[in-house]
């Protein structure tokens, strides 16, 4: 009887998540209206409480609840500092959901599977983040999303585990070289950017000019350089 509660439950937050996909993407592009953005953003933010309450034994009715009611507010009240606030809760939900969803993996093929939906969460939360129009600077956007991002990972991670010891001395030590590895990366590109030479960002912006043009996008440094060997790399080691 659970189980099949659990089973319908997850068909019907399939369906939401998918649903709210689907509207962000036509509004996105333009094809509706933006109320039909945010109330899909609205769906989304309320979903993923759901799911991370679900995934790390909270209160699913309470914190959805919460978000609906606040994600309804914002849009009444419609102005830029609540848009902006909840694209940044928006964002450390998925990012924090995107690594929780994985389950551990032991064979590479399975690691990749997980890296995959950890993935798809997360181009759907961008999308729900994008929906509310935030008014912001893009890297301190960029900043506080990811510092805040690291900080709910870790005390989701320490509650879970009563403590970091659950890790081990090899997780921990792991743990301290990717946050070290993420600071010289997200420093060096910002040196880059900031006292690079000329011909050197002239070539890398041509770089990504050239792979928009012809590729569609153009692949995020840290998350092609860190984030998708970090997720693959995790749900293996878990799984040990």
């Amino acid at each position: 009887m659970h189980q099949a509660a659990h089973g319908a439950g997850l068909v019907v937050w399939l369906l939401v998540v998918l649903g709210s996909a689907a509207a962000l993407v036509a509004a996105l592009l333009g094809y509706v209206d933006d109320r039909v953005g945010d109330a899909a953003a609205v769906a989304t933010g309320t979903a993923y409480a759901w799911g991370l309450a679900a995934r790390t034994g909270g209160r699913p009715v309470v914190f959805s609840l919460l978000a609906l009611v606040l994600g309804g507010a914002v849009i009444g009240l419609d102005t830029d500092p609540l848009r902006s606030g909840a694209a940044v809760v928006s964002a450390v939900l998925t990012a924090v959901l995107a690594v929780m969803v994985t389950v551990p993996a032991v064979r590479f093929v399975a690691a990749v599977r997980e890296t995959v939906v950890a993935v798809l969460v997360s181009a759907v939360g961008a999308m729900a983040t994008l929906a509310w129009s935030p008014v912001v600077d893009l890297h301190r956007f960029e900043y506080t999303v990811l510092g805040l991002s690291l900080v709910a990972s870790f005390v989701t991670v320490y509650r879970l585990g009563a403590g970091f010891h659950g890790l081990g001395s090899r997780g921990v030590f792991t743990v301290i070289l990717g946050s070290l590895m993420l600071v010289v990366t997200v420093g060096y590109a910002e040196l880059l950017q900031r006292y690079g030479t000329h011909d050197l960002v002239t070539h890398l912006d041509e770089a990504v000019r050239w792979s928009h043009h012809h590729l569609g996008a153009f692949p995020r440094p840290i998350v092609a350089l860190l984030g998708v060997p970090a997720l693959v790399w995790g749900t293996h080691m878990r799984a040990r």
